[in-house]
């Protein structure tokens, strides 16, 4: 498996909300070949509400730059606290 993020992120109301621009790239076969390789640019918020301390919401939309036809697709993610 290889996978990799760029991510661009940027105030949008204080330490409350903020914007992010990325393009993720990786892959998941067993032999590495750059035709396998998939990726997908995207735009999505971060948010982080004081009750739950600096844990933030991140509600993602991307779309597949290369993709294969078997490849599940996902256009929005949720996810609650960092993610490696």
């Amino acid at each position: 498996m290889i996978t990799g993020t760029a991510e661009l992120s940027f105030p949008l109301v204080e330490d409350l909300l903020r914007g992010v621009v990325f393009t993720d790239i990786g892959m998941v076969e067993p032999d590495f070949e750059f035709g396998t390789l998939r990726s997908s640019i995207g735009a999505g918020v971060r948010i982080t509400l004081p009750v739950l301390g600096q844990i933030p919401i991140a509600i993602d939309f991307a779309v597949p730059v290369t993709q294969d036809d078997k490849d599940d697709k996902q256009l929005i993610s949720f996810s609650l606290g960092f993610t490696p």
